[in-house]
């Protein structure tokens, strides 16, 4: 059987608020202040975003055709009344098997909207066969840290002997488990490349669609990225490096 191909785009939704920034920085310090290490496992804030899913475009046809499935999509979210920003209320941290931490989303109509959103782009997406791991529950998530980050820590010899990829003690975190984020608008779905972000930046953008339904027949835009020949190396999901299943279901984010 061959293997799954890697992802290395993925579709967003950027978080982007000063509420979410400044949580981020505090639980950043708590973990840097329980273990200095742990620094280089914090995801920049500037990153922020939740992932709708996952892709492997390895050709500049592939990209071409997932920016061309995107701007398909405006038809399907109006037809269901989705064509529209999507609020929601971003507080308390969570996690997966203490390898991924993540600010959770409130159980609240804003959820409800979104996960609606995330259904409808997903099987859009799967329909045009671009959809990895298709079949996986979608679990909605801003991460703030991931022992990811941390591979190149651990040495050839280390991983000789057996030993485990460190976790994130809940004891750096947990004082601030019922953080609160901001209530964050999602505006856009974004088609972004894995590959290619710069410190305090956003991922590159391929093409993004307004979620605006004043603007349907001209919602979507390709930036220049897209033109791009060399194709982005592969990255390895959230779930790829937590090592195993959670006690809950993990959405393939790539950050």
């Amino acid at each position: 059987m061959a293997a799954s191909p890697r992802p290395t785009h993925f579709l967003a939704l950027r978080v982007s608020h000063p509420g979410v920034v400044a949580a981020f920085n505090t639980v950043h310090a708590s973990l840097v202040q329980h273990a200095p290490h742990l620094r280089e496992a914090c995801v920049d804030a500037a990153s922020a975003h939740l992932t709708l899913g996952v892709l492997a475009l390895v050709t500049q046809e592939q990209q071409q055709q997932a920016a061309g499935a995107l701007m398909a999509l405006a038809g399907p979210l109006a037809d269901q009344a989705l064509l529209a920003p999507v609020a929601v209320q971003l507080e308390g941290l969570s996690h997966f098997n203490n390898k991924v931490l993540f600010l959770d989303i409130a159980r609240d109509s804003g959820l409800e909207r979104l996960m609606q959103l995330a259904a409808a782009s997903r099987a859009h997406f799967a329909e045009h066969r671009l959809l990895l791991q298709a079949g996986q529950a979608f679990v909605p998530h801003v991460t703030v840290a991931k022992t990811s980050k941390l591979v190149q820590q651990y040495s050839k010899r280390q991983a000789r002997q057996g030993q485990q990829s460190e976790q994130l003690p809940q004891a750096a975190w947990a004082p601030h488990a019922a953080i609160e984020g901001a209530r964050v608008e999602l505006q856009e779905i974004q088609l972004c490349a894995m590959a290619g972000r710069k410190q305090a930046q956003y991922y590159p953008i391929l093409c993004c669609l307004r979620l605006d339904p004043s603007l349907f027949g001209s919602a979507a835009g390709c930036g220049p990225a897209l033109a791009a020949a060399a194709a982005p190396p592969p990255a390895i999901s959230d779930e790829q490096q937590a090592g195993g299943q959670s006690t809950t279901s993990v959405d393939p984010s790539p950050c």
